[in-house]
């Protein structure tokens, strides 16, 4: 029994190998509602075949099969996390594409203990020790259902109940450390080390940190390799990004965040920012910090993300009047020039003097005018009341998120 919600859709990761194979009959004959989704590298001499099989065998079985077909000329960087970055996006894309969050993936026990060799060996720490049964990455909830069960399993029941499956070549070299690993180790384990190492692995604990995106330096200095490493872990997570972070990495990060600067934006991974001001430290999903534009044809209500704004019967009291529309509402500019008791001051000053922390800068609201004149922008503080008759409300909590 897979145990898995009959209720839900989910996408089915099919590699055409025996344990993704395994899965897709287990799914069928359980009458689990699901998509398949391959991703042909054409990274081996037998990609075509698999893909063509697998199309193949979807359409007999009157099942969904959405292909992504990949070339050497994309990579970049390492290709297998290129190639796992590549099929999580490709996966996430489907899974939306289907209205559904829940993706199936043929990882096995041997997968696990092999991953968790791997770990032990390289002595770095893992925010999850093996490979997670579920979890929440890459923007969707993967479920693994055959996690508990042997390769040697798997295949077998490919064989005894007639479904075709391929076997990768490269998994029969000795090149990679997790082949080194699954050939000279894990298939000669015992039922009884095979147990020992699946408990061994249940006792090791996770880090106890708060999960939170706002923290005082002081606090996180005191945080360890592995707790700094399991918080970030779970912020990349969040921003869809990985990042293999070393004691090296780990400890720049801290050089940084003890330096003298009062204001300092420290990039993780592309998606992930790390914003200090004198005080304090933000976790920040950089793709909230995109720039933006509104336009407002006359006075009326409008919304957007982080701002609430309604103008409906006037906004004379932010000397906003009614000839200045259509207005425009976007992201100010370090040299939009700032009218402050009637002295003009770039925004870049006007940040400074508000000790308004980098990363609130990239998106803080102005009003332009239809001849595009800065007109009105909303004073920064850390705590506010707008006493306004008229609304414009900006709320940067829900907005960056408040764990």
């Amino acid at each position: 029994m897979l145990k898995l919600d009959k209720k839900n859709k989910y996408i089915l990761a099919c590699s055409f190998g025996p344990d993704s194979m395994a899965l897709f009959d287990m799914c069928l004959k359980e009458k689990i509602d699901f998509i398949v989704a391959h991703v042909n590298y054409h990274h081996r001499k037998e990609s075509d075949f698999e893909q063509k099989s697998l199309e193949k065998y979807c359409k007999t079985h009157k099942i969904l099969c959405e292909i992504l077909s990949t070339n050497d000329g994309e990579i970049v960087g390492n290709f297998e996390a290129w190639a796992r970055d590549k099929r999580y996006k490709f996966f996430k894309e489907i899974a939306e594409k289907y209205n559904t969050n829940y993706l199936l993936v043929g990882h096995n026990q041997d997968d696990l203990i092999e991953t968790y060799l791997m770990q032990k060996k390289r002595g770095k720490y893992a925010k999850n020790y093996g490979i997670a049964k579920e979890i929440d990455n890459f923007g969707v909830h993967i479920i693994r259902p055959l996690i508990d069960v042997p390769k040697k399993e798997l295949q077998k029941y490919c064989e005894d109940n007639n479904v075709p499956f391929s076997i990768d070549s490269t998994n029969l070299e000795d090149k990679h450390e997790r082949n080194r690993i699954r050939h000279h180790v894990v298939s000669r384990l015992s039922e009884e080390e095979r147990l020992l190492l699946l408990q061994e692995i249940k006792k090791l604990k996770k880090p106890c940190v708060s999960l939170t995106n706002k923290w005082e330096i002081e606090r996180f200095l005191k945080l360890n390799y592995e707790e700094i490493v399991y918080l970030l872990d779970h912020f990349m997570e969040k921003t869809e990004t990985h990042k293999n972070l070393s004691k090296g990495h780990v400890l720049e990060i801290k050089r940084a965040v003890k330096s003298k600067k009062p204001n300092l934006e420290i990039e993780i991974t592309k998606n992930l920012l790390i914003e200090k001001t004198s005080e304090k430290l933000f976790f920040i999903d950089a793709r909230k910090l995109k720039e933006y534009e509104i336009r407002m044809e006359k006075p009326t209500k409008t919304e957007y993300k982080f701002l609430k704004i309604d103008f409906s019967k006037g906004a004379e009291d932010r000397r906003i009047k009614n000839t200045d529309f259509p207005i425009t509402i976007r992201n100010l500019k370090p040299e939009d020039l700032i009218n402050i008791d009637g002295n003009y001051v770039k925004a870049r000053r006007a940040f400074i003097n508000w000790k308004m922390p980098l990363y609130i800068r990239k998106i803080w609201p102005g009003v332009f005018n239809k001849d595009n004149k800065l007109i009105y922008t909303p004073r920064y503080r850390e705590v506010f009341e707008d006493k306004h008759k008229s609304q414009f409300k900006i709320d940067l909590t829900s907005h960056f998120g408040a764990n």
